[in-house]
């Protein structure tokens, strides 16, 4: 049987935010609102977030869902920010939670760490 390691990093509503008002986009073409979100919902029916957004003097910004791609690509950018190393080559997944997005990397004997 080959070795498996899996490593899980949770991001909590306060982490959420945190990387929203750190990663200016998501896609390389739209830009995020430049305010922080007053709060996140968390949807694991749908494998989502909702984030929310004060409607006050600094702008008037819809709600956003993040879901698949996005999400994810929003938590390794964060990661990165923050110096989390995480593998080229593990599988990533995510699954949304009732108070959290946990982000997984799987990985096999020889797959290797960084570079």
């Amino acid at each position: 049987m080959a070795i498996r390691e899996r490593r899980q990093i949770v991001f909590d509503a306060e982490e959420i935010c945190t990387s929203l008002q750190n990663v200016r986009s998501i896609d390389g073409r739209s830009e995020l609102p430049p305010v922080r979100p007053v709060r996140i919902e968390f949807l694991p029916e749908k494998n989502s977030v909702l984030v929310q957004y004060d409607s006050g003097a600094s702008g008037n910004y819809p709600p956003l869902t993040l879901s698949g791609a996005m999400l994810a690509v929003l938590l390794m950018k964060c990661c990165s920010i923050r110096r989390v190393p995480l593998p080229r080559h593990g599988h990533k997944s995510l699954e949304v939670t009732d108070n959290a997005v946990v982000l997984s990397i799987d990985l096999a004997a020889g797959d290797g760490v960084g570079g």
